[in-house]
Protein backbone atom coordinates (compact mmCIF):
# COMPACT_ATOMS: atom_id res chain seq x y z
CA UNK A 1 0.00 0.00 0.00
CA UNK A 2 1.14 2.93 -1.48
CA UNK A 3 2.25 5.66 1.68
CA UNK A 4 0.17 8.66 0.05
CA UNK A 5 -2.96 6.61 0.43
CA UNK A 6 -2.39 5.29 3.47
CA UNK A 7 -1.87 8.66 4.88
CA UNK A 8 -5.32 10.01 3.33
CA UNK A 9 -7.07 7.21 4.86
CA UNK A 10 -5.78 7.67 7.95
CA UNK A 11 -6.88 11.66 7.85
CA UNK A 12 -10.48 10.31 6.53
CA UNK A 13 -10.83 7.55 9.39
CA UNK A 14 -13.57 10.27 10.87
CA UNK A 15 -15.55 10.21 7.63
CA UNK A 16 -17.31 6.75 8.85
CA UNK A 17 -19.25 7.89 11.80
CA UNK A 18 -20.53 5.40 14.24
CA UNK A 19 -18.17 2.58 13.46
CA UNK A 20 -14.58 1.70 14.63
CA UNK A 21 -13.05 0.92 11.58
CA UNK A 22 -9.70 -0.55 11.44
CA UNK A 23 -7.52 2.18 9.62
CA UNK A 24 -4.57 -0.05 7.88
CA UNK A 25 -7.71 -2.22 6.45
CA UNK A 26 -9.60 0.70 4.86
CA UNK A 27 -5.94 1.82 2.84
CA UNK A 28 -5.58 -1.23 1.75
CA UNK A 29 -9.39 -1.77 0.69
CA UNK A 30 -9.35 1.83 -0.71
CA UNK A 31 -6.59 0.76 -3.61
CA UNK A 32 -8.48 -2.65 -3.77
CA UNK A 33 -11.25 -0.77 -4.78
CA UNK A 34 -9.75 1.66 -6.94
CA UNK A 35 -7.83 -1.82 -8.71
CA UNK A 36 -11.58 -3.20 -9.24
CA UNK A 37 -13.16 -0.64 -10.93
CA UNK A 38 -10.07 -0.28 -13.16
CA UNK A 39 -9.83 -4.01 -14.21
CA UNK A 40 -13.57 -4.37 -13.89
CA UNK A 41 -13.40 -7.89 -12.30
CA UNK A 42 -16.55 -7.29 -10.27
CA UNK A 43 -17.94 -10.96 -9.83
CA UNK A 44 -21.64 -10.06 -10.05
CA UNK A 45 -21.59 -7.43 -13.23
CA UNK A 46 -23.50 -8.70 -16.05
CA UNK A 47 -22.01 -11.30 -18.85
CA UNK A 48 -22.98 -10.45 -22.13
CA UNK A 49 -22.54 -14.08 -23.26
CA UNK A 50 -25.05 -15.54 -25.34
CA UNK A 51 -27.36 -18.84 -24.27
CA UNK A 52 -25.37 -21.65 -26.17
CA UNK A 53 -27.27 -22.27 -29.72
CA UNK A 54 -28.71 -25.79 -27.72
CA UNK A 55 -30.58 -23.69 -25.38
CA UNK A 56 -31.39 -20.23 -27.68
CA UNK A 57 -33.71 -22.99 -29.37
CA UNK A 58 -34.80 -24.43 -26.43
CA UNK A 59 -38.49 -24.98 -27.61
CA UNK A 60 -37.64 -27.96 -29.36
CA UNK A 61 -34.89 -30.55 -28.87
CA UNK A 62 -34.12 -33.55 -27.06
CA UNK A 63 -34.30 -33.54 -23.04
CA UNK A 64 -30.89 -35.11 -22.46
CA UNK A 65 -29.28 -32.64 -24.78
CA UNK A 66 -30.98 -29.58 -23.48
CA UNK A 67 -29.78 -30.83 -20.24
CA UNK A 68 -26.43 -31.23 -20.85
CA UNK A 69 -26.59 -27.69 -22.02
CA UNK A 70 -28.10 -26.04 -19.52
CA UNK A 71 -25.37 -27.35 -16.91
CA UNK A 72 -22.63 -26.53 -18.85
CA UNK A 73 -24.15 -23.03 -19.42
CA UNK A 74 -24.75 -22.68 -15.53
CA UNK A 75 -21.01 -24.27 -14.72
CA UNK A 76 -19.54 -21.86 -17.47
CA UNK A 77 -17.69 -19.09 -15.50
CA UNK A 78 -18.42 -16.32 -18.04
CA UNK A 79 -21.88 -18.12 -18.55
CA UNK A 80 -24.96 -15.62 -18.50
CA UNK A 81 -27.61 -16.25 -15.58
CA UNK A 82 -30.21 -14.51 -17.75
CA UNK A 83 -28.84 -16.16 -20.95
CA UNK A 84 -29.80 -19.31 -18.94
CA UNK A 85 -33.38 -18.28 -17.63
CA UNK A 86 -34.18 -17.26 -21.24
CA UNK A 87 -33.48 -21.00 -22.57
CA UNK A 88 -35.12 -22.66 -19.25
CA UNK A 89 -38.54 -20.68 -19.78
CA UNK A 90 -38.51 -21.53 -23.52
CA UNK A 91 -38.67 -25.16 -22.94
CA UNK A 92 -41.32 -27.69 -21.88
CA UNK A 93 -42.36 -26.45 -18.16
CA UNK A 94 -41.70 -30.01 -16.65
CA UNK A 95 -38.09 -30.47 -18.81
CA UNK A 96 -37.06 -27.32 -16.90
CA UNK A 97 -38.41 -28.21 -13.53
CA UNK A 98 -36.52 -31.44 -13.49
CA UNK A 99 -33.20 -29.84 -15.14
CA UNK A 100 -33.32 -26.90 -12.09
CA UNK A 101 -33.99 -29.70 -9.56
CA UNK A 102 -32.00 -32.68 -10.31
CA UNK A 103 -28.31 -31.78 -12.44
CA UNK A 104 -28.51 -27.92 -11.28
CA UNK A 105 -28.79 -28.73 -8.26
CA UNK A 106 -27.08 -31.84 -7.73
CA UNK A 107 -23.92 -29.59 -9.40
CA UNK A 108 -24.70 -26.27 -6.89
CA UNK A 109 -25.14 -28.65 -3.91
CA UNK A 110 -21.15 -30.37 -4.68
CA UNK A 111 -19.59 -27.23 -4.84
CA UNK A 112 -21.27 -26.00 -1.80
CA UNK A 113 -20.56 -28.51 0.89
CA UNK A 114 -18.66 -31.07 0.08
CA UNK A 115 -17.89 -32.19 3.43
CA UNK A 116 -20.87 -31.26 4.84
CA UNK A 117 -21.80 -34.65 6.41
CA UNK A 118 -18.24 -34.84 8.21
CA UNK A 119 -18.11 -31.21 9.75
CA UNK A 120 -20.37 -28.74 11.58
CA UNK A 121 -21.30 -25.53 9.50
CA UNK A 122 -19.26 -23.74 12.43
CA UNK A 123 -15.83 -25.93 10.53
CA UNK A 124 -16.63 -25.60 7.28
CA UNK A 125 -15.62 -22.20 7.29
CA UNK A 126 -12.52 -22.70 8.73
CA UNK A 127 -11.63 -25.70 6.99
CA UNK A 128 -9.43 -25.40 3.47
CA UNK A 129 -10.06 -28.06 0.86
CA UNK A 130 -8.91 -27.44 -2.64
CA UNK A 131 -11.25 -26.25 -4.52
CA UNK A 132 -11.15 -27.94 -7.59
CA UNK A 133 -11.17 -32.14 -6.00
CA UNK A 134 -12.13 -30.94 -2.40
CA UNK A 135 -9.18 -32.99 -1.24
CA UNK A 136 -8.36 -31.90 2.78
CA UNK A 137 -5.07 -32.24 4.17
CA UNK A 138 -6.15 -34.68 6.76
CA UNK A 139 -7.51 -36.91 4.74
CA UNK A 140 -5.63 -39.97 2.91
CA UNK A 141 -6.25 -38.87 -0.30
CA UNK A 142 -3.95 -36.32 -0.02
CA UNK A 143 -0.52 -37.36 0.24
CA UNK A 144 1.81 -36.70 3.31
CA UNK A 145 4.23 -34.63 1.11
CA UNK A 146 1.27 -32.58 -0.49
CA UNK A 147 0.34 -29.73 1.19
CA UNK A 148 -2.91 -27.29 0.47
CA UNK A 149 -1.85 -23.74 -0.54
CA UNK A 150 -3.65 -20.75 -0.05
CA UNK A 151 -3.87 -18.41 -3.62
CA UNK A 152 -1.20 -15.96 -3.07
CA UNK A 153 -3.64 -13.04 -4.29
CA UNK A 154 -6.70 -13.67 -1.80
CA UNK A 155 -5.82 -15.66 0.24
CA UNK A 156 -9.05 -17.72 0.59
CA UNK A 157 -9.07 -20.77 -1.45
CA UNK A 158 -6.57 -23.53 -1.75
CA UNK A 159 -5.61 -26.11 -3.95
CA UNK A 160 -3.47 -29.65 -3.29
CA UNK A 161 -1.60 -29.33 -6.51
CA UNK A 162 -0.80 -27.33 -9.70
CA UNK A 163 -3.44 -29.70 -11.81
CA UNK A 164 -5.69 -28.06 -9.68
CA UNK A 165 -4.97 -24.96 -9.50
CA UNK A 166 -5.13 -24.52 -13.46
CA UNK A 167 -8.40 -26.31 -13.96
CA UNK A 168 -9.81 -23.81 -11.80
CA UNK A 169 -7.86 -20.82 -13.13
CA UNK A 170 -10.85 -19.41 -15.12
CA UNK A 171 -13.28 -19.81 -12.48
CA UNK A 172 -11.26 -18.28 -9.07
CA UNK A 173 -9.94 -15.37 -11.65
CA UNK A 174 -13.57 -13.58 -11.67
CA UNK A 175 -13.81 -14.05 -8.04
CA UNK A 176 -10.71 -13.45 -6.66
CA UNK A 177 -10.69 -10.05 -6.05
CA UNK A 178 -13.59 -10.10 -4.09
CA UNK A 179 -12.74 -12.70 -2.17
CA UNK A 180 -9.74 -10.36 -0.99
CA UNK A 181 -11.97 -7.61 -0.72
CA UNK A 182 -14.31 -9.56 1.25
CA UNK A 183 -11.90 -10.53 3.89
CA UNK A 184 -10.40 -7.32 4.28
CA UNK A 185 -13.66 -5.51 4.67
CA UNK A 186 -14.20 -8.17 7.77
CA UNK A 187 -10.70 -6.88 9.18
CA UNK A 188 -11.60 -3.86 8.86
CA UNK A 189 -15.12 -4.04 11.08
CA UNK A 190 -14.70 -3.68 14.76
CA UNK A 191 -14.93 -7.24 16.12
CA UNK A 192 -18.22 -6.86 17.93
CA UNK A 193 -19.95 -6.23 14.45
CA UNK A 194 -19.03 -9.61 12.94
CA UNK A 195 -21.39 -12.12 15.46
CA UNK A 196 -21.43 -15.20 13.26
CA UNK A 197 -24.41 -16.25 14.36
CA UNK A 198 -26.26 -13.32 12.82
CA UNK A 199 -23.95 -12.78 9.52
CA UNK A 200 -25.88 -15.52 7.71
CA UNK A 201 -28.81 -13.37 7.81
CA UNK A 202 -28.24 -9.41 8.46
CA UNK A 203 -25.45 -7.28 7.94
CA UNK A 204 -23.08 -4.94 10.14
CA UNK A 205 -23.42 -2.31 7.33
CA UNK A 206 -27.31 -2.26 7.71
CA UNK A 207 -27.14 1.06 9.10
CA UNK A 208 -24.39 3.02 7.81
CA UNK A 209 -25.37 6.31 6.56
CA UNK A 210 -23.39 9.18 4.75
CA UNK A 211 -24.04 12.65 4.59
CA UNK A 212 -25.52 13.41 0.89
CA UNK A 213 -25.51 16.30 -1.73
CA UNK A 214 -27.90 18.73 0.05
CA UNK A 215 -29.27 19.55 -3.75
CA UNK A 216 -30.76 16.52 -4.41
CA UNK A 217 -34.43 16.48 -4.67
CA UNK A 218 -34.92 13.29 -6.27
CA UNK A 219 -35.23 11.33 -9.35
CA UNK A 220 -36.02 7.52 -9.55
CA UNK A 221 -32.32 6.72 -11.20
CA UNK A 222 -32.29 4.06 -13.92
CA UNK A 223 -29.20 3.53 -14.77
CA UNK A 224 -28.11 2.16 -11.41
CA UNK A 225 -25.41 2.63 -8.69
CA UNK A 226 -23.76 5.61 -11.05
CA UNK A 227 -26.52 8.09 -11.87
CA UNK A 228 -27.55 7.45 -8.24
CA UNK A 229 -23.87 8.52 -6.60
CA UNK A 230 -23.52 11.00 -8.88
CA UNK A 231 -26.75 12.98 -7.75
CA UNK A 232 -26.99 11.94 -4.66
CA UNK A 233 -23.74 11.34 -3.23
CA UNK A 234 -21.18 13.19 -5.46
CA UNK A 235 -18.12 13.46 -3.11
CA UNK A 236 -18.23 10.01 -1.41
CA UNK A 237 -14.97 8.26 -1.74
CA UNK A 238 -15.37 4.56 -3.49
CA UNK A 239 -15.06 3.07 0.17
CA UNK A 240 -17.87 5.05 1.11
CA UNK A 241 -20.24 4.37 -1.92
CA UNK A 242 -19.05 0.65 -1.07
CA UNK A 243 -21.31 1.03 1.86
CA UNK A 244 -23.76 2.56 1.09
CA UNK A 245 -24.52 -0.20 -1.61
CA UNK A 246 -25.08 -2.30 1.30
CA UNK A 247 -27.26 -0.33 3.33
CA UNK A 248 -28.99 1.43 1.01
CA UNK A 249 -29.63 -1.92 -1.80
CA UNK A 250 -33.00 -2.95 -0.50
CA UNK A 251 -34.67 0.92 -0.55
CA UNK A 252 -33.33 1.39 -3.79
CA UNK A 253 -34.32 -1.98 -5.15
CA UNK A 254 -37.78 -0.95 -3.88
CA UNK A 255 -37.91 1.99 -5.64
CA UNK A 256 -36.80 0.23 -9.11
CA UNK A 257 -39.34 -2.08 -8.74
CA UNK A 258 -41.84 0.56 -8.32
CA UNK A 259 -40.60 2.09 -11.27
CA UNK A 260 -40.67 -0.99 -13.11
CA UNK A 261 -44.24 -2.05 -12.25
CA UNK A 262 -45.65 1.45 -13.02
CA UNK A 263 -46.13 1.85 -9.46
CA UNK A 264 -45.06 5.45 -9.02
CA UNK A 265 -47.97 7.42 -9.99
CA UNK A 266 -50.88 9.43 -8.18
CA UNK A 267 -52.51 6.78 -7.68
CA UNK A 268 -55.50 9.17 -6.77
CA UNK A 269 -59.31 7.54 -6.27
CA UNK A 270 -61.75 10.19 -5.90
CA UNK A 271 -59.45 13.48 -5.02
CA UNK A 272 -57.58 10.91 -2.52
CA UNK A 273 -54.06 9.72 -2.89
CA UNK A 274 -53.80 6.60 -1.27
CA UNK A 275 -50.17 5.68 0.41
CA UNK A 276 -48.08 3.11 -1.58
CA UNK A 277 -48.90 -0.26 0.64
CA UNK A 278 -45.60 -2.98 0.34
CA UNK A 279 -45.43 -6.41 2.24
CA UNK A 280 -42.02 -7.26 3.12
CA UNK A 281 -41.81 -10.94 3.49
CA UNK A 282 -39.55 -12.75 5.93
CA UNK A 283 -38.48 -9.00 7.07
CA UNK A 284 -35.12 -8.70 9.24
CA UNK A 285 -32.44 -6.12 8.82
CA UNK A 286 -35.47 -3.89 6.87
CA UNK A 287 -36.73 -2.67 10.20
CA UNK A 288 -33.84 -0.94 10.23
CA UNK A 289 -33.11 0.50 6.93
CA UNK A 290 -33.39 4.00 6.04
CA UNK A 291 -36.66 4.40 3.37
CA UNK A 292 -37.04 7.62 3.90
CA UNK A 293 -34.60 8.39 1.47
CA UNK A 294 -36.60 7.06 -1.57
CA UNK A 295 -39.32 9.41 -0.62
CA UNK A 296 -37.87 12.35 -2.75
CA UNK A 297 -38.86 10.07 -5.50
CA UNK A 298 -42.67 9.34 -4.49
CA UNK A 299 -45.55 11.61 -4.70
CA UNK A 300 -47.56 9.43 -2.01
CA UNK A 301 -46.87 8.18 1.65
CA UNK A 302 -45.08 4.62 1.87
CA UNK A 303 -46.38 1.78 4.18
CA UNK A 304 -44.47 -0.99 4.80
CA UNK A 305 -45.60 -4.12 6.68
CA UNK A 306 -42.57 -6.55 7.82
CA UNK A 307 -43.17 -9.77 8.82
CA UNK A 308 -40.28 -11.88 10.23
CA UNK A 309 -39.53 -14.61 12.63
CA UNK A 310 -36.63 -12.36 14.12
CA UNK A 311 -38.54 -8.39 14.41
CA UNK A 312 -39.70 -6.85 16.99
CA UNK A 313 -43.18 -6.33 17.50
CA UNK A 314 -43.64 -2.40 16.58
CA UNK A 315 -45.11 0.24 14.64
CA UNK A 316 -43.47 3.94 13.74
CA UNK A 317 -43.56 7.21 11.13
CA UNK A 318 -41.29 9.04 9.82
CA UNK A 319 -41.70 12.48 7.65
CA UNK A 320 -39.50 14.18 5.32
CA UNK A 321 -40.00 17.56 6.68
CA UNK A 322 -39.88 19.31 3.35
CA UNK A 323 -41.97 17.26 1.20
CA UNK A 324 -44.96 16.09 3.50
CA UNK A 325 -44.38 12.89 2.96
CA UNK A 326 -44.18 9.95 5.41
CA UNK A 327 -42.96 6.32 5.97
CA UNK A 328 -44.88 4.22 8.08
CA UNK A 329 -43.11 0.93 8.98
CA UNK A 330 -45.46 -1.57 11.21
CA UNK A 331 -43.56 -4.71 11.95
CA UNK A 332 -45.06 -8.48 13.21
CA UNK A 333 -43.01 -11.06 14.71
CA UNK A 334 -43.42 -14.75 13.44
CA UNK A 335 -44.43 -16.15 9.79
CA UNK A 336 -46.20 -14.68 7.45
CA UNK A 337 -48.81 -18.02 8.05
CA UNK A 338 -48.52 -17.01 11.46
CA UNK A 339 -50.15 -14.05 11.30
CA UNK A 340 -52.72 -14.41 7.38
CA UNK A 341 -54.35 -12.79 6.54
CA UNK A 342 -53.15 -9.27 7.02
CA UNK A 343 -56.10 -6.76 6.69
CA UNK A 344 -56.02 -4.46 3.36
CA UNK A 345 -54.41 -4.60 -0.16
CA UNK A 346 -51.05 -4.58 -1.00
CA UNK A 347 -49.89 -2.86 -3.90
CA UNK A 348 -46.22 -5.01 -4.07
CA UNK A 349 -45.07 -8.05 -1.74
CA UNK A 350 -41.32 -8.25 -1.54
CA UNK A 351 -38.65 -10.63 -0.04
CA UNK A 352 -35.33 -9.32 -0.06
CA UNK A 353 -32.88 -12.36 0.18
CA UNK A 354 -35.30 -14.59 0.97
CA UNK A 355 -32.95 -17.92 1.42
CA UNK A 356 -35.89 -19.43 0.42
CA UNK A 357 -34.88 -22.85 -0.87
CA UNK A 358 -33.01 -23.31 2.20
CA UNK A 359 -36.36 -23.02 4.66
CA UNK A 360 -38.90 -24.92 4.79
CA UNK A 361 -41.33 -22.65 6.46
CA UNK A 362 -41.18 -20.79 2.56
CA UNK A 363 -43.26 -23.87 1.32
CA UNK A 364 -46.70 -22.48 3.37
CA UNK A 365 -45.60 -18.92 3.09
CA UNK A 366 -46.30 -18.79 -0.48
CA UNK A 367 -49.70 -19.89 -0.82
CA UNK A 368 -50.79 -17.18 1.41
CA UNK A 369 -48.79 -14.27 -0.62
CA UNK A 370 -50.17 -15.26 -3.56
CA UNK A 371 -53.91 -15.04 -1.92
CA UNK A 372 -53.03 -11.06 -1.77
CA UNK A 373 -53.20 -11.29 -5.62
CA UNK A 374 -50.79 -8.61 -5.82
CA UNK A 375 -46.83 -8.93 -7.83
CA UNK A 376 -44.23 -10.86 -5.74
CA UNK A 377 -40.92 -9.56 -6.43
CA UNK A 378 -37.67 -11.84 -5.01
CA UNK A 379 -34.38 -11.08 -4.32
CA UNK A 380 -31.53 -13.62 -4.36
CA UNK A 381 -27.82 -13.56 -3.07
CA UNK A 382 -26.70 -15.63 -5.86
CA UNK A 383 -27.48 -16.85 -9.69
CA UNK A 384 -27.76 -20.80 -8.18
CA UNK A 385 -30.15 -19.63 -5.67
CA UNK A 386 -32.12 -17.71 -8.00
CA UNK A 387 -33.06 -19.95 -10.56
CA UNK A 388 -34.53 -22.30 -7.70
CA UNK A 389 -36.38 -19.63 -6.39
CA UNK A 390 -38.03 -19.21 -9.37
CA UNK A 391 -38.72 -22.79 -9.83
CA UNK A 392 -40.25 -22.39 -6.05
CA UNK A 393 -42.61 -19.71 -7.29
CA UNK A 394 -43.62 -21.54 -10.92
CA UNK A 395 -44.76 -24.59 -8.83
CA UNK A 396 -46.61 -21.97 -6.22
CA UNK A 397 -48.53 -20.55 -8.86
CA UNK A 398 -46.87 -17.16 -10.16
CA UNK A 399 -46.00 -16.50 -13.82
CA UNK A 400 -42.25 -15.31 -13.18
CA UNK A 401 -41.95 -12.72 -15.97
CA UNK A 402 -39.21 -10.91 -15.12
CA UNK A 403 -36.04 -11.92 -14.44
CA UNK A 404 -32.50 -10.03 -14.39
CA UNK A 405 -29.12 -8.71 -12.42
CA UNK A 406 -30.43 -5.80 -10.02
CA UNK A 407 -28.47 -2.74 -10.96
CA UNK A 408 -28.91 -1.82 -7.43
CA UNK A 409 -27.75 -5.15 -5.78
CA UNK A 410 -25.43 -4.70 -2.72
CA UNK A 411 -21.74 -4.34 -4.15
CA UNK A 412 -20.27 -5.42 -0.43
CA UNK A 413 -18.76 -9.50 -1.31
CA UNK A 414 -20.20 -11.78 1.55
CA UNK A 415 -18.63 -15.43 2.30
CA UNK A 416 -21.06 -16.32 4.74
CA UNK A 417 -21.59 -19.61 2.43
CA UNK A 418 -20.33 -23.02 2.44
CA UNK A 419 -18.41 -22.55 -0.74
CA UNK A 420 -14.92 -20.70 0.01
CA UNK A 421 -14.36 -20.24 -3.87
CA UNK A 422 -17.64 -17.18 -4.21
CA UNK A 423 -19.20 -14.41 -2.52
CA UNK A 424 -22.56 -13.56 -2.47
CA UNK A 425 -24.39 -9.98 -3.02
CA UNK A 426 -27.12 -9.05 -1.07
CA UNK A 427 -30.37 -8.60 -3.50
CA UNK A 428 -27.77 -9.74 -6.31
CA UNK A 429 -30.63 -10.87 -8.93
CA UNK A 430 -34.16 -9.79 -9.14
CA UNK A 431 -37.16 -11.35 -10.23
CA UNK A 432 -41.03 -11.07 -10.04
CA UNK A 433 -43.87 -12.86 -9.99
CA UNK A 434 -47.47 -12.66 -10.84
CA UNK A 435 -50.68 -14.80 -9.59
CA UNK A 436 -51.57 -16.92 -12.73
CA UNK A 437 -55.20 -17.45 -13.10
CA UNK A 438 -55.01 -20.70 -14.66
CA UNK A 439 -53.09 -23.84 -13.93
CA UNK A 440 -50.13 -24.36 -15.25
CA UNK A 441 -50.72 -28.18 -16.31
CA UNK A 442 -54.41 -27.25 -17.60
CA UNK A 443 -53.17 -27.01 -21.04
CA UNK A 444 -51.28 -30.13 -21.51
CA UNK A 445 -53.95 -31.67 -20.11
CA UNK A 446 -56.51 -30.79 -21.95
CA UNK A 447 -56.11 -29.32 -25.13
CA UNK A 448 -57.95 -27.38 -27.36
CA UNK A 449 -58.40 -30.07 -30.02
CA UNK A 450 -57.56 -33.66 -29.55
CA UNK A 451 -57.01 -35.96 -26.98
CA UNK A 452 -53.30 -35.08 -25.07
CA UNK A 453 -50.36 -37.10 -25.49
CA UNK A 454 -48.54 -39.47 -23.07
CA UNK A 455 -46.20 -37.34 -22.95
CA UNK A 456 -48.08 -34.53 -22.14
CA UNK A 457 -50.17 -36.41 -19.25
CA UNK A 458 -46.94 -37.17 -17.81
CA UNK A 459 -45.54 -33.56 -17.43
CA UNK A 460 -48.58 -32.29 -16.97
CA UNK A 461 -48.48 -34.76 -13.16
CA UNK A 462 -45.02 -33.58 -13.11
CA UNK A 463 -46.44 -29.80 -12.54
CA UNK A 464 -49.31 -31.18 -10.64
CA UNK A 465 -46.80 -32.67 -8.43
CA UNK A 466 -44.29 -29.47 -7.92
CA UNK A 467 -47.68 -27.45 -6.83
CA UNK A 468 -49.03 -30.24 -4.68
CA UNK A 469 -45.19 -30.19 -2.53
CA UNK A 470 -46.07 -26.35 -2.13
CA UNK A 471 -49.04 -26.68 -0.94
CA UNK A 472 -48.17 -29.39 1.39
CA UNK A 473 -45.49 -28.18 2.66
CA UNK A 474 -43.53 -31.30 1.89
CA UNK A 475 -40.87 -32.37 -0.27
CA UNK A 476 -41.27 -35.10 -2.43
CA UNK A 477 -38.72 -37.32 -4.43
CA UNK A 478 -38.39 -35.99 -8.13
CA UNK A 479 -40.90 -38.09 -10.60
CA UNK A 480 -42.52 -39.93 -7.62
CA UNK A 481 -45.50 -39.04 -8.94
CA UNK A 482 -44.94 -41.24 -11.79
CA UNK A 483 -42.94 -43.73 -10.67
CA UNK A 484 -44.30 -44.21 -7.21
CA UNK A 485 -47.80 -43.23 -7.39
CA UNK A 486 -49.64 -44.97 -4.08
CA UNK A 487 -46.29 -43.91 -2.06
CA UNK A 488 -46.83 -40.26 -3.32
CA UNK A 489 -50.52 -40.11 -3.12
CA UNK A 490 -50.13 -41.42 0.35
CA UNK A 491 -48.29 -38.02 1.57
CA UNK A 492 -51.63 -36.34 0.49
CA UNK A 493 -54.00 -38.36 3.00
CA UNK A 494 -53.78 -35.37 5.70
CA UNK A 495 -53.81 -32.69 3.80
CA UNK A 496 -56.52 -30.31 2.56
CA UNK A 497 -56.49 -30.00 -1.30
CA UNK A 498 -58.26 -28.10 -3.93
CA UNK A 499 -60.84 -29.94 -5.40
CA UNK A 500 -59.97 -28.81 -9.01
CA UNK A 501 -56.51 -29.86 -8.26
CA UNK A 502 -57.97 -33.53 -7.21
CA UNK A 503 -60.18 -34.34 -10.03
CA UNK A 504 -56.79 -33.19 -12.63
CA UNK A 505 -54.51 -36.04 -10.93
CA UNK A 506 -57.38 -38.33 -10.83
CA UNK A 507 -57.95 -37.50 -14.98
CA UNK A 508 -54.35 -37.75 -15.43
CA UNK A 509 -54.05 -40.82 -13.47
CA UNK A 510 -57.09 -42.51 -15.98
CA UNK A 511 -55.83 -41.38 -19.10
CA UNK A 512 -52.04 -42.85 -18.10
CA UNK A 513 -54.07 -46.51 -17.63
CA UNK A 514 -54.39 -45.78 -13.98
CA UNK A 515 -58.25 -46.29 -13.73
CA UNK A 516 -58.08 -47.69 -10.23
CA UNK A 517 -56.50 -45.64 -6.91
CA UNK A 518 -56.43 -46.90 -3.72
CA UNK A 519 -59.89 -46.97 -1.54
CA UNK A 520 -58.47 -44.28 0.60
CA UNK A 521 -57.93 -41.80 -1.98
CA UNK A 522 -61.53 -42.28 -3.29
CA UNK A 523 -62.70 -42.08 -0.38
CA UNK A 524 -60.88 -38.41 0.25
CA UNK A 525 -61.84 -37.34 -3.40
CA UNK A 526 -65.08 -38.22 -2.67
CA UNK A 527 -65.83 -36.40 0.79
CA UNK A 528 -63.81 -33.20 -1.11
CA UNK A 529 -66.64 -33.48 -3.62
CA UNK A 530 -69.11 -33.33 -0.97
CA UNK A 531 -67.65 -30.49 1.13
CA UNK A 532 -67.69 -28.43 -2.20
CA UNK A 533 -71.08 -28.96 -2.93
CA UNK A 534 -72.38 -28.38 0.42
CA UNK A 535 -70.42 -25.10 0.22
CA UNK A 536 -72.04 -24.00 -2.96
CA UNK A 537 -75.41 -24.53 -1.64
Amino acid sequence: VSQPAMDGLLARADAFPGYDFNPQALAVLEELLEFREASGSHSASSSAAPPPPLLASASSGDYYELSDAALACFEDPAGSVEALWSGLVSMRPAWARAILLDPIRRSMNSRASPHKRKHGVGELHLLPYCQTCHAIEAEEAVPAAARLEKCGSCGVVAYCSQACREKDRPRHSRWCCDLLLSRMLWVALPSEALKFAELARRSPLTAYSSKGSERFRGKPPTAGWAEYFSDRFPEQSRLQRLLLTESLSSPLTLLHLLERLRLLGTGSQGGISPALRILIVGADCEADQQWTEILPCLSRDLDLVLVGPFLTEDSWEEEHPELKLRVAVHCYRGYLQDVHPLDGKFDLAVAFNSGMIFYSSWLTALPCIRAYDCPFAVTAWAAAEALQVQQMLWDSGFEVQDFHLNPFASHVPHRVTDDHGTTMFGNMILFVGKPAHERSWRRLLRPSAGQPSDDDVQDALRLMQGFLDIHSGRRTELEAVLFDRDYFLEQLQDVALPQDVMQDLSEAYALLGYLGTSSAWSKKRAAAAELAEATSE
